[in-house]
């Protein structure tokens, strides 16, 4: 699982949070810096509206995730859009200087596909506090085992996109 073939957009959110191009793109693994967005949502909207020609594309912001919706559907682009909050779950926070690995994480748990996104965000707690193995299963009709399994297949999938600090990165 690589994001080097992978369209992202990231913002800083008008500089409200520290975000290194560089270190980024290496804790992804990505053979070019990330281009890092001051106003996406505004005065850079060219740049988003210009990635509705790729096949898909990963935007770390949840906040404006409507307009970027509505922005693709008036467009009529066939674009498969992904949403990342990287904000209140890194950017923000009290370590948010030394977030990057973190963020990296959030980056790559984008291109997991569904159910194991939805199991890393729960078992870690991404919303909240972080669940059980049981309640997970309960709430998407799984069994404890098979909730295991995908966690067990998620990670290993981000070890790949991160190296070994995947896991790491994300309980951080």
């Amino acid at each position: 699982m690589s994001l080097d073939d992978k369209t992202l957009k990231v913002c800083n959110c008008n500089r409200t949070m520290a975000l290194d191009a560089k270190a980024l793109a290496a804790a992804l693994k990505l053979e070019q810096p990330i281009q890092i967005h001051t106003e996406l949502c505004r005065k850079e909207v060219g740049s988003f509206q210009e990635s509705l020609k790729d096949e898909s594309c990963i935007v770390a912001c949840t906040q404006e995730a409507p307009l970027f919706s509505e922005l693709a559907r008036e467009a009529g682009a066939a674009t498969q859009l992904k949403f990342i909050n990287i904000r209140e779950h890194a950017g923000w926070s009290k370590e948010g200087a030394q977030a990057t690995p973190k963020i990296a994480a959030l980056l790559a748990l984008a291109e997991l596909p569904e159910p194991e996104r939805r199991v890393l965000e729960l078992r870690y707690g991404f919303d909240d506090e972080p669940h059980s193995l049981e309640s997970i299963g309960a709430e998407l009709g799984l069994s404890r085992e098979r909730i295991r399994r995908l966690e067990s297949e998620a990670l290993a999938k981000l070890a790949v996109s991160l190296g070994d600090d995947g896991e790491l990165a994300l309980s951080a």
